[in-house]
């Protein structure tokens, strides 16, 4: 079936304080919420398997990440090399914490 919202791109509102990704989203390109310096919180649904590289390159105010998923499904599909300069420090789960994003 199409799904619209697969592959999610790049953020339209680069000004926004918070984003909640729709949840049939699947794919997350690269550098998709490149320079968002707004953003302080972002949930992504459990529906995301793929992450491409620096999604929140220059978001310097992002504080609060949310993963709908497992710490496992989130270990999966992310790399440490690519949160650098993210402020967030922790990934909140359904089932804990994912800690040392740099």
């Amino acid at each position: 079936a199409n799904n619209p919202y697969f592959a999610l791109i790049g953020a339209i509102q680069k000004n926004s304080s918070s984003y909640t990704i729709h949840n049939k989203t699947g794919v997350i390109a690269a550098y998709a919420f490149n320079w968002c310096s707004s953003m302080t919180s972002v949930v992504i649904p459990d529906s995301v398997t793929e992450i491409g590289a620096g999604i929140f390159s220059g978001c310097e105010n992002l504080a609060g990440i949310t993963f709908n998923g497992t710490m496992e499904q989130w270990s999966s599909m992310y790399d440490a090399a690519d949160w650098k300069h993210v402020p967030a420090t922790e990934v909140v789960c359904s089932n804990g914490r994912q800690r040392e994003l740099q």
